[in-house]
């Protein structure tokens, strides 16, 4: 059996019987926020479905948001630049290890590079859930403050600069 998997933009509520990634706080935003944010234009969501023989299972779920993130240069100056900021990325937990969620964050950091040479977006961010530093660290992220690994915050905020594979 073939899996073909589709990206597309978010086009009603996630019903919260049929996704779960294992972590509340995420199916929280997603059941709850993710459709209104979409609507507003305040964040665009996207969900990844698995076409199979029986017809589309949705496998994941990812949100992402403009901001603007001040970064302070050599001269002590903070400088503002445009990030794409990774709100949300979730794999439904009978999907997960199956190579879905690093599909889905090489889609989104290829998007985000391509869209950067229109629009000058500098930096990825996102909130890395502490249990996962490392897999986003071995996917090209860095922590933005390496203290928040030994304290006691659930998450770690990490970044990527585009700039760096120029």
């Amino acid at each position: 059996m073939s899996e073909t998997l589709y990206v597309r933009p978010l086009t009603a509520s996630v019903c919260a019987q049929s996704f779960d990634c294992g972590n509340g706080s995420i199916n929280n935003s997603l059941t709850c926020d993710a459709y209104y944010k979409h609507l507003a234009k305040k964040a665009s969501t996207t969900e990844v479905a698995l076409k199979t023989d029986a017809g589309f299972q949705i496998v994941a779920y990812c949100s992402l948001s403009v901001i603007m993130f001040g970064v302070v240069e050599e001269d002590e100056e903070e400088i503002a630049y445009p990030a794409v900021h990774i709100d949300i990325i979730g794999v439904n937990r009978d999907k997960q290890g199956r190579g879905y969620g690093t599909q889905l964050l090489r889609y989104i950091i290829r998007r985000i590079r391509e869209f950067s040479q229109f629009a000058c977006i500098r930096y990825v961010l996102l909130d890395a859930i502490k249990d996962r530093y490392t897999w986003y660290e071995e996917r090209g992220f860095l922590a933005l403050n390496v203290e928040d690994l030994q304290n006691d915050k659930s998450t770690i905020q990490m970044f990527m600069d585009l700039r760096d594979d120029s």
